[in-house]
């Protein structure tokens, strides 16, 4: 058996603190007073610049029909005594976006305008756009 080892040495540990870059100057500025408050927003900087776009109405609204052209469809396929489904079949188009463009929900396109431009006999091109005012 061996001996025993009596010359033990004994450590005095003392508590190691890390702290992050510049933590003793933001300490002693807090201690001085030399510091701002800034209330920080619960929301994240994605979340507000999410929230910045579903608010942002005019940049992201998609053009559509016109009231007006959507209006004068509707009217004019009536008086014609047409139904959807035969004015669509003549254009041809689906049914359903006729019924887009009458309701003023379809993206407008130049090609299908055209023909029931032709077909209705009334003018559809053009009417979204802002009469120009005359110089004075």
């Amino acid at each position: 058996m061996s001996k025993a080892n009596h010359n033990q040495i004994f450590q005095d540990f003392e508590p190691l603190i890390i702290r992050g870059k510049n933590t003793t100057i933001k300490r002693q500025q807090e201690r001085d007073g030399k510091t701002s408050s800034v209330k920080k927003s619960g929301m994240s900087d994605e979340a507000k610049k999410m929230a910045n776009l579903a608010n942002d109405t005019e940049s992201t609204k998609v053009k559509t029909v016109s009231s007006d052209v959507a209006k004068r469809i509707r009217e004019t396929r009536n008086a014609k005594k047409m139904t959807q489904k035969q004015l669509a079949g003549k254009v041809p188009m689906l049914q359903t976006d006729l019924q887009k463009y009458e309701n003023g929900t379809a993206l407008p396109n130049t090609k299908y305008l055209q023909k029931l431009q032709t077909l209705l006999g009334v003018k559809l091109l053009g009417l979204d756009k802002k009469p120009k005012q005359k110089a004075k």
